[in-house]
């Protein structure tokens, strides 16, 4: 009591608080383990209803009592009732669940009081530090006083900066305030004149203080402060309240009617904010005050639905596409705290709200998420795999999963539909090449794989007869636009996949190689439906202007090969024009997509097919155009390093994993046939590419393919004499492998 007196007088006298206050914070830090609970709760609460430093330093002391507390395990299993059995006790004393309720009354005061003549305005600061005690307290008391703190969670909701509440509980936002601008402003007119002139007074107090908040709807306290503070103070108290809406649970609902507008207008208004700084500056990363807000606002929403979650339906409509928006997929891109929280905060919405309520509504999300780019997307199907993973019953599959279904078949033309905005997205060079391509085909790569990846996860809940029925209609999927009859055509002959959509065919592709990956031999079976699509994919032949765009003029040397094929370049550009304006890029990322995702697909069906369903028939089928991939390849990629990359990393893997599982001398032959023509071709690449296929092919199968070596010997001893010096090289390496497999010197046959 005595430090007490001296520091209200220390507060008073101009610096004499650096003296006594120290000195008393130091004093009750060091005696907080010491003295009774009550004496020091009744010295702190004495200190909170102070002004100035002195109840900064009961806001530390509280903080770091209730710390210490949680540290120690909590006391959120604690009886209410637990009494001090011995008031007079000192460092065995306990702090209990009743005794750190005690600072509740002092905190309250300080996070509600109203500025006065006598003590003045408490600071914003103040008021956050209480908030977050409240907060600290309510993770140790709120179960054990639970209406207490139910009652302290709705004025605490009453900080919450309230002027956009009625826009979100109507599902309006920035565009449906701004419309109603106008409307406004006809009322103030038609109002009488008392109401124009207190209209008109409202107006001039906001734009004289221009940063504070709206007077008109929000509360007093909030009012006085101005907007960075009022949305610091208010991004505490929806922490406040979450943190006790997850420690009473259910009996929180009576909270849910306030609490969700005031968060929905508080994650816009922030997201504006967001908005407006990116504009406003180069940097993507928003300030560290907006940054804390998102982070408040993110947190609240995970504990809301992760606590309520079938409580919340009603709101999923307007909080999800804020969720998904386009602004803070950016935010999330530039800050992985950021990513992690929004990720956070849509998990429990997937795993918890209702697959009845959930799928319904992800239609409407779709199309405004695939706007927004990859990410967006990425989380959208997170979200709706996790629902897939709620089915747990036989009848729940069976009642659901042809909804889930149709909503996969809408996202799987996101390649067709929303190509422009998943293409323009930003995708690092480690993530191109191979099955993805490069450039926009990889980033519209990228974003498919969230669809198809949530659409295994479908998968994985159905039976045999589900699966069959769902892939059976994704196939005839893909052939349905723009002829209502198609139908009828698609179970006449297989021919009809030919005129097939490209972009479906790709995705179809696609979604059967994940299958495959994922259910290996029980998936097996099922690409037999997609032969027709594989071969399509294969043998897609360019338009004239693409054809020009090879790489005959980077490949291409002095010898007769090279001067033959630089005369065939030179008479295209004549007919063609210019190759490199003439390319039709959409074009070119279809075809190089289509030829890798089919490769994908052959690779992961030979590797899977203990009963040999790619047999002799589907050798004669798809072999052949998958040997012509080498020399069709230069006309479907850009570059270089896109045409190697789809030899090396796809097509030569291929062709080895398919000539070791035919494993017959007669179908071996086929495929080296078609290798030895492509060593034949004008192109330097191709005839490079056929040597190191037919040298792996060697290399791979072993001695058993020695029995091709008296029609590979006439081929060795062309590309040996070609003028181009990687043809010339790779044939070097194949007679190396030739001669150590049949430990003969192979120079007296090549002579």
């Amino acid at each position: 009591a005595y430090a007490i007196a001296r520091a209200k007088e220390g507060e008073e006298e101009e610096g004499g608080w650096s003296d006594i206050g120290e000195m008393l914070h130091t004093m009750l830090d060091g005696l907080r383990g010491l003295i009774p609970t009550s004496v020091l709760t009744e010295a702190l609460n004495e200190m909170l209803r102070m002004t100035g430093r002195v109840q900064r330093c009961a806001l530390e002391l509280i903080a770091s009592t209730l710390q210490e507390e949680e540290d120690r395990g909590g006391l959120a299993q604690e009886d209410e009732k637990t009494a001090i059995s011995n008031p007079n006790a000192g460092a065995d004393e306990s702090h209990t669940s009743s005794s750190l309720v005690a600072f509740l009354p002092a905190l309250e005061e300080v996070v509600f009081a109203e500025a006065n003549r006598e003590k003045g305005e408490v600071p914003p600061q103040h008021r956050q530090s209480a908030l977050m005690s409240l907060d600290a307290l309510a993770k140790q008391c709120a179960k054990a006083n639970t209406e207490v703190f139910l009652a302290l969670a709705a004025r605490v909701l009453e900080l919450v900066a309230s002027r956009d509440e009625k826009e979100a509980a109507t599902g309006r936002g920035e565009q449906g305030r701004e419309a109603d601008v106008p409307k406004k402003k006809r009322r103030r007119s038609a109002n009488s004149g008392k109401s124009k002139n207190n209209s008109t007074k409202k107006g001039n107090a906001s734009s004289s203080s221009g940063e504070r908040a709206d007077s008109s709807e929000a509360s007093p306290i909030m009012a006085a402060m101005c907007a960075a503070d009022a949305a610091a103070v208010g991004s505490s108290a929806l922490l406040c309240v979450a943190t006790i809406v997850a420690e009473v649970g259910p009996r929180s609902l009576s909270l849910l009617p306030s609490l969700m507008p005031r968060l929905l207008a508080m994650l816009s208004r922030v997201l504006a904010q967001v908005e407006e700084e990116e504009k406003a500056g180069s940097e993507t990363e928003a300030s560290d005050d907006t940054a804390v807000a998102l982070m408040s606002c993110l947190a609240v929403v995970e504990t809301v639905a992760r606590s309520l979650p079938k409580f919340i339906t009603s709101s999923l409509q307007k909080l999800v596409p804020l969720l998904l928006s386009s602004t803070l997929s950016r935010a999330a891109e530039a800050d992985d705290a950021v990513r992690e929280a929004t990720t956070r905060s849509l998990t429990p919405i997937g795993d918890l709200v209702p697959v009845r309520i959930l799928v319904p509504a992800a239609a409407t999300w779709f199309a405004p998420a695939a706007k927004a780019g990859r990410p967006s997307l990425s989380r959208l199907f997170d979200l709706l795999g996790r629902a897939a993973n709620q089915l747990s019953t036989r009848e729940e599959v069976m009642s659901q999963y042809k909804r889930f279904f149709k909503l996969y078949l809408l996202a799987f033309d996101a390649r067709r539909q929303f190509a422009g905005s998943l293409g323009s997205e930003k995708v690092g060079s480690e993530a191109m090449g191979s099955e993805y391509g490069y450039g926009a085909d990889a980033a519209i790569a990228h974003a498919e794989d969230a669809i198809v990846q949530g659409f295994v996860r479908l998968v994985m809940k159905l039976n045999e007869n589900q699966l069959k029925a769902v892939f059976l209609a994704l196939v005839q999927w893909s052939s349905l636009i723009g002829d209502s009859s198609s139908e009828k055509k698609l179970e006449a002959e297989a021919s009809t996949m030919i005129k097939a959509e490209p972009s479906r065919l790709i995705t179809v592709l696609r979604v059967a190689c994940a299958l495959q990956r994922q259910l290996k031999i029980i998936f097996t079976p099922y690409l037999g439906h997609v032969v027709d699509h594989l071969a399509v994919a294969l043998t897609m032949v360019p338009p004239p202007n693409l054809a020009s765009a090879t790489l005959e003029t980077k490949m291409d040397t002095k010898g007769k090969r090279g001067r033959q094929g630089s005369k065939d370049s030179r008479k295209r550009k004549d007919r063609h024009g210019d190759s490199d304006s003439a390319v039709n890029t959409g074009d070119l990322w279809a075809g190089t997509a289509m030829g890798r995702t089919a490769v994908s697909v052959i690779k992961e069906w030979v590797e899977h097919d203990p009963d040999h369903t790619f047999d002799k028939n589907r050798v004669n089928k798809l072999g052949i155009p998958l040997v012509g991939l080498l020399e069709s390849g230069l006309k479907w990629n850009e570059g270089v390093e896109g045409y190697w990359d789809l030899v090396n990393s796809l097509v030569l893997p291929c062709i080895v994993s398919v000539v070791k599982h035919v494993n017959d001398p007669n179908l071996w032959k086929t495929i080296n046939y078609a290798l030895i023509q492509k060593g034949e071709s004008s192109q330097a690449a191709t005839r490079c590419a056929a040597v190191k296929v037919v040298s792996a092919c060697y290399q791979e199968v072993g001695e058993e393919y020695l029995v091709l070596l008296p029609e590979t010997m006439p081929f060795v001893a062309e590309v040996m004499e070609d003028s181009d010096e990687h043809v010339e090289a790779a044939a070097q390496e194949l007679i190396s492998v030739i001669e150590k497999l049949s430990g003969e010197d192979l120079n007296s046959y090549l002579q």
